[in-house]
């Protein structure tokens, strides 16, 4: 996962938190059944996007990169589409690929 960016606060800035909210539909649409590091991860995430909190995005990173590779990679691909969808719709945010573009290859 890319390094969370963030205010002055700590607190993480509006991509980042959009990032992590189209993070948190690919890990729930990939999830496997059983698998308690999905339930994590999307908990984790979605503290993250309540609270801003850059610690809980960086505990959802730890235990995403504990899955196995194949899977990460497929719930970056399923990421990274919604990223693309969203931006074919508002064509202004280039920086949430950005985002995404540094979180998919560091896995």
């Amino acid at each position: 996962m890319a390094q969370p960016s963030g205010d002055d606060s700590g607190g993480l800035d509006d991509l980042t938190v959009e990032a992590a909210t189209i993070l948190a539909e690919a890990v729930r649409e990939g999830a496997v059944p059983g698998v308690l590091e999905f339930r994590t991860i999307g908990g984790a995430l979605d503290r993250a996007i309540s609270s801003r909190s850059a610690a809980d995005l960086k505990q959802a990173g730890a235990v995403f990169n504990r899955l196995e590779g194949d899977v990460r990679e497929d719930i970056a691909d399923r990421a990274y589409t919604k990223a693309k969808a969203r931006r074919r719709g508002r064509r202004g945010k280039s920086a949430l690929l950005t985002t995404f573009g540094r979180a998919k290859s560091t896995d």
